[in-house]
């Protein structure tokens, strides 16, 4: 089981707890050094990985704009569809996600990406809003066989959380167990495919 976290130069603050929480592997979300990387590596037994992946924040952003992200780039993960500011329609949430983009990213073998640091964010009034359309987006992934991974996306070592409470987090959206455990592998998946099978891309918050 893989975190993606965003570190700062604390990289070994988020090892320790990364240790601490169960997870047996650790994305660094800004890139470092090669260098860097194998000499954290030759310090604990978790798998540590970094510029593998071009990754794309939601956060803001309409709906043609994240079309245009999965369809014409080469990101691996979108994360955060859920944060946009527009209101919800009258019979279902607006959750950032519909099945023609889930069509797109299951055609072209995106990650969509659910940030339980979202909900750290969102608290009050808005956090049943945003468990709505994340639960949406769940069902919407499984439906059109879209891979959904679930991580911290922390930029604070203590804004993680253990790998069995994002198990447990991905039960509450309404996943099996199964189905939980595999939104915190299928990240590390797709950095094997791409080590092994592509040329490495460098990380790239778009």
């Amino acid at each position: 089981m893989i975190d993606i976290i965003f570190n700062r130069d604390n990289e070994e603050d988020f090892i320790v707890m990364a240790e601490k929480l169960g997870f047996d592997s650790l994305y660094f979300a800004n890139r470092i050094s090669d260098e860097r990387l194998s000499g954290l590596q030759k310090k604990t037994k978790l798998r540590l990985y970094s510029g593998c992946l071009r990754l794309f924040s939601a956060h803001g952003s309409e709906k043609n704009n994240a079309r245009h992200i999965l369809e014409k780039t080469d990101i691996d993960l979108a994360y955060g569809m859920e944060s946009h500011m527009e209101k919800d329609f009258m019979h279902q949430r607006n959750s950032g996600l519909n099945h023609i983009l889930c069509e797109i990213a299951a055609k072209r073998n995106k990650l969509i990406g659910i940030s339980f640091g979202m909900l750290i964010d969102d608290t009050g009034n808005k956090l049943p809003q945003m468990m709505g359309r994340m639960k949406q987006n769940a069902r919407l992934c499984r439906k059109y066989k879209v891979n959904l991974c679930i991580a911290s996306f922390a930029d604070d070592p203590y804004r993680m959380r253990g790998a069995s409470d994002l198990i447990s987090f991905g039960v509450v959206l309404g996943m099996n167990e199964g189905e939980a455990k595999k939104a915190l592998s299928c990240v590390e998946e797709k950095i094997r495919e791409k080590i092994e099978g592509k040329k490495i891309e460098g990380i790239e918050e778009i």
